[in-house]
């Protein structure tokens, strides 16, 4: 019975002690500019760190203020003037056990206003998130630590910038400077994207000096035209770079009508652009810009993909080459110093003139044209020395497999000297099959006769 009775009256002290309310200590404290004078009508938001609660206060005629809050717990004080006239600032208490009193000077400050959207010439879209800094480089300096400070960083990225704007109701891309000072806001947008399951954040950085400004002064800085400069800007060496590229692939012997037609609309969207942007027409100048890396990024796809098949194609035409002077050096003459001598000299000259005529030949790896002009010399050796090397009696089941091999070669080489107008006929046949092939293929590619799905092909030229 006693046991029950003590549990009972535990239970019920339990109860009581938690239906008592929180504990409350005054916070009270002076507000005043760099010179000691109190500012009135300054906002001050206290937020509690355990139970993310908000307490709001405002100073009087005299700059002072008093908030009452539930003791026991860490809170950070903001204090903000909706005039714009002094720079935000903060200051965090570690724990509110007493009655507390704080001063707090804030800086005279200005407000610059940041309008449009963040664009990039690499990307497809505006930022979606944008990530503002301050930085005074001459005048007053502003301060900030872990305990206290102002504010210097702005917009809705990173999440803990934008979530004390939503709770002082505050615009985040209204920027807060010291007056009469030089400052430097640095405005980066950021994109987000999911490559291969993963978050993939790329960035692009303006910046932009501010003259000093007077206390309570504003400014508005347009972020869409001076990100579209810089993207302009980007977009003519973008120009030059392919331009370069074009000029040097022409060099080596590439045909590229197409490419250079694409390159010169591309220098007409880029002026259309340029016409456009004056007239702040922003939306239509993102738009040929984006015209505009697609058309220069298919262009560049292209030269690698010419130079990657011309240099793939150099070690089969050294091949053919062998394949064909060796069948001349046969076909003409039987002897076999002659043979040799004719077969080096058709050789090299055939070579010589591939690697003048097609560009393959200059591109190519020095390692893989090696090989191949190591390989090729062994065809004619074999050609040559197989009847030789290769030599069986005929079985008593029929004739040996390399006998027979050696007679169709043996025949072959008589039909070259026996039926010289056919042989010479399908030397001449073969080489100009081969030509054939490579000049349908090109001229195919310059006329458009083999066409390509792009990624991306915008179907207007503006808005």
């Amino acid at each position: 019975m006693r046991t029950k009775l003590i549990l009972l009256i535990l239970f019920l002290t339990g109860l009581l002690v938690y239906a008592q309310p929180f504990r409350k200590e005054v916070l009270a404290g002076l507000v005043c500019d760099l010179d000691g004078k109190p500012i009135e009508g300054i906002t001050i938001v206290a937020r509690g760190s355990y139970w993310q609660d908000i307490y709001v206060a405002h100073t009087n005629s005299s700059g002072l203020f008093e908030l009452s809050l539930p003791a026991g717990q860490p809170y950070t004080l903001y204090f903000y003037s909706k005039r714009g006239d002094y720079v935000p600032a903060y200051i965090k208490i570690r724990e509110l056990l007493e009655k507390t009193f704080i001063k707090v000077k804030l800086v005279p400050g200005a407000v610059v206003y940041v309008k449009g959207k963040l664009y990039s010439f690499s990307e497809d879209t505006p930022a979606e998130y944008l990530s503002i800094a301050i930085k005074v480089t001459s005048g007053t300096k502003l301060k900030k630590s872990a305990v206290s400070g102002n504010f210097t960083e702005y917009g809705n990225y990173p999440p803990e910038v934008q979530t004390v704007f939503r709770i002082l109701n505050l615009s985040p891309v209204s920027v807060h400077i010291p007056a009469y000072s030089k400052v430097k806001i640095s405005i980066r947008g950021v994109w987000k994207k999911v490559v291969e399951g993963k978050i993939v954040e790329t960035t692009e950085t303006i910046s932009v000096e501010i003259p000093p400004l007077s206390q309570g002064g504003a400014v508005e800085l347009k972020i869409s035209s001076l990100s579209l400069e810089k993207a302009l800007k980007e977009a003519q060496e973008y120009l030059n770079k392919v331009n370069q590229s074009l000029l040097e692939a022409e060099s080596r012997g590439f045909y590229l009508e197409v490419e250079r037609r694409d390159l010169a609309k591309c220098s007409v969207l880029l002026e259309a652009a340029t016409k456009d942007l004056e007239k702040e027409r922003y939306l239509s100048v993102f738009a040929y810009l984006r015209q505009i890396r697609v058309m220069c990024s298919n262009i560049e796809s292209f030269l690698k993909e010419a130079y990657r098949e011309a240099s793939r194609s150099a070690p089969f035409i050294v091949v053919l080459t062998s394949l064909i002077s060796t069948a001349l050096a046969l076909y003409l003459t039987e002897k076999k110093s002659t043979q040799v001598t004719l077969y080096t000299c058709t050789y090299v000259l055939i070579l010589l003139l591939f690697y003048i005529a097609y560009p393959g030949m200059r591109i190519c790896s020095l390692e893989t044209l090696i090989a191949s002009l190591v390989l090729a010399p062994i065809i004619f050796t074999v050609v040559k020395l197989f009847p030789l090397i290769f030599k069986e009696k005929p079985s008593p089941r029929g004739i040996a497999l390399m006998s027979a091999v050696v007679a169709v070669f043996s025949m072959a080489k008589r039909n070259l000297r026996r039926r010289k107008l056919l042989a010479g006929l399908a030397i001449v046949s073969t080489a100009s099959m081969v030509w054939a092939i490579l000049v349908l293929t090109s001229y195919a590619s310059i006329k458009g006769v083999v066409r390509e799905i792009q990624p991306y092909s915008p179907s207007y030229t503006g808005v």
